[in-house]
């Protein structure tokens, strides 16, 4: 068994994974932390093996410095609310089994050198694929709702800051009972009635 096919292994292994989150997160809106706790593990082990195989310490080095670099990232944008938890531990468990190019022979597929690591790459691409559906989510949840009859200066200071505050609270909130939170929810406020 070459490293062509290890290296295979572990991109089909992490599109499962990825697979199961998707879909937990669709029909549960989390995603389970056991889930990315696995693939990290997982990430950190292969790598380590290949360490130990290849006798050169890089493979989980560039592992171990990809699921740092991609968790502080990650993090930063959760605590900016644009993504959820389970985003972050997914791409963290991404970047620990995949920290660089891969390089595998029998399908012609050759890493392109660049100057910033892999994981950087998936998540930098994550976010350009994921904007245009998020501005389209939110024109149409603006034009949907009744957010421009009530404040019709937002269709001309769209940019302000207060605007954009308004955007926020008004299309990416919404108001759930407290024995409807799950695991993963963030709240914003909270209001309890008598």
């Amino acid at each position: 068994m070459n490293f062509s096919t290890i290296f295979l292994i572990q991109i089909v292994i992490t599109i499962l994974f990825s697979i199961c989150a998707t879909i937990y997160d669709v029909k549960r809106n989390y995603v389970p932390e056991l889930l990315c706790y696995i693939l990290v593990v997982f990430g950190l082990v292969s790598n380590l093996i290949f360490s130990l195989i290849s006798n050169n310490i890089k493979f989980i080095l560039a592992s171990f410095i990809s699921m740092l670099i991609t968790y502080l990232i990650t993090y930063l944008l959760w605590k900016l609310e644009m993504w959820g938890g389970g985003d972050v531990r997914l791409f963290t468990g991404i970047a620990t089994v995949i920290p660089s190019g891969l390089n595998i022979d029998f399908l012609n597929i050759f890493p392109v050198l660049s100057i910033y690591p892999f994981s950087f790459s998936v998540v930098v691409n994550s976010i350009l694929v994921s904007f245009p559906f998020l501005v389209i989510f939110v024109t149409y949840v603006m034009i949907k709702g009744d957010m421009f009859k009530r404040n019709t200066d937002i269709l001309f200071n769209i940019f302000n800051i207060n605007s954009l505050k308004l955007i926020q609270k008004n299309t990416l909130n919404k108001t759930v009972p407290i024995n409807d939170l799950k695991e993963g929810n963030i709240l914003n406020n909270y209001y309890f009635n008598n």
